[in-house]
């Protein structure tokens, strides 16, 4: 079943976080460059003693926190500064569903659900893809950055998302789309809202189709949360040890191949496994009704699942019309840089019609 859990990897490392998101805004700026990895040296990436300084000042004004000298030549990249940032302030991010990554521009925005990790950073790169003229936000899980319970339904989801939406763009049309596990929450809110009365636009759902149509005989079974979480995120952990020790064991793991950020600890992980195992519950008991409405589906060419059933008849099973577009790759490349211009079109063209 395509549930992909993690930000997909390429050839730099991409903000995870809200904060990381807004630090790396800055850090452009001051170097003028379009692009740069959390993980990149400042000076590897062209800056100098000088713009350290320029860089500073402008980060201490944005986020309101001293940041000295000796703190940033410790660690001189935006996964660092962040990190410091937020342990400064004991930041872990508003109780808000929204990240913004465009908010600029003329037209209706486009929001963006996350997966079943519960985080939209995925998207961050389509949405650079989409144009300067294009506002784009993801909407998270609760529980992932804050102290909220994570959501066991996809219409408790649906029902919280698009409050949040409203707070941005308070009536229609509205643009939505998502990859995975968001694709079948963005399918649940365009239902509600068109039938609410709302106008749903667009409606693109990327590689993705409801758990009831799936037989998962012979799927394996997992100890537990933490076993279920690490089989997602591709590791494999010793099944003698304890909870607690392979939580520990997955956090090292998923921090030495930068899935997770260096500053990501104990209780953030658990945290994330609960959302994981949460959303995966929601997933599992979710049983669509019908939208009445035009489905834009994206359909990764390699994704395995598909060898067996075909999405677009699954979709045409629970909405007016489908209109299918295909993408050469597994379900964890889709967005993926050689894949982003791609996507982007099929966004910007489905959005005319």
């Amino acid at each position: 079943v395509p549930i992909a859990t993690v930000i997909p990897v390429d050839e730099i490392v991409f903000p995870r976080t809200q904060m990381e998101i807004d630090v790396l805004e800055v850090w452009k700026e001051t170097l003028g460059i379009s692009s740069c990895g959390v993980t990149e040296s400042f000076f590897a990436s062209g800056g100098n003693s000088l713009s350290s300084l320029q860089l500073i000042q402008k980060l201490e004004e944005k986020f309101g926190k001293t940041i000295s000298v000796s703190t940033f030549f410790k660690n001189p990249t935006v996964e660092g500064i962040a990190g410091e940032i937020q342990k400064s302030t004991g930041e872990h991010e508003a109780a808000t569903s929204l990240i913004s990554f465009h908010s600029k521009g003329e037209k209706k925005p486009w929001f963006m659900i996350h997966p079943l990790a519960g985080t939209p950073l995925a998207y961050l790169n389509l949405s650079r893809a989409m144009g300067n003229n294009q506002p784009v936000y993801g909407l998270q899980a609760p529980g992932i950055s804050d102290n909220r319970e994570p959501l066991t339904t996809i219409e408790a989801m649906a029902k919280t998302y698009i409050k949040d939406i409203r707070s941005v763009s308070p009536t229609g049309p509205y643009h939505l789309a998502g990859w995975s596990l968001g694709g079948i929450i963005a399918f649940e809110m365009a239902r509600v809202l068109k039938e609410g009365g709302d106008e749903v636009a667009t409606l693109v759902i990327i590689d993705a189709a409801p758990h009831n149509v799936f037989d998962l005989t012979g799927a394996p079974d997992f100890k537990d949360d933490v076993d279920f979480v690490a089989h997602q995120m591709g590791f494999n952990l010793s099944p003698q040890k304890s909870r607690r020790e392979r939580l520990q064991q997955l956090l090292s793991s998923a921090r030495a191949d930068r899935t997770l950020p260096y500053w990501f600890d104990l209780h953030n992980l658990e945290k994330l496994v609960r959302v994981i195992s949460a959303s995966y519950q929601a997933y599992k008991n979710y049983h669509p009704n019908h939208y009445s409405g035009t489905v834009t589906f994206v359909k990764a060419l390699r994704s395995e699942v598909w060898n067996k059933y075909d999405p677009i008849s699954i979709w045409t099973q629970y909405s007016d019309e489908v209109r299918p577009n295909f993408i050469d790759c597994d379900h964890n490349d889709i967005f993926k840089k050689n894949n982003l211009n791609n996507i982007a079109n099929i966004l910007v063209h489905s959005q005319k019609k």
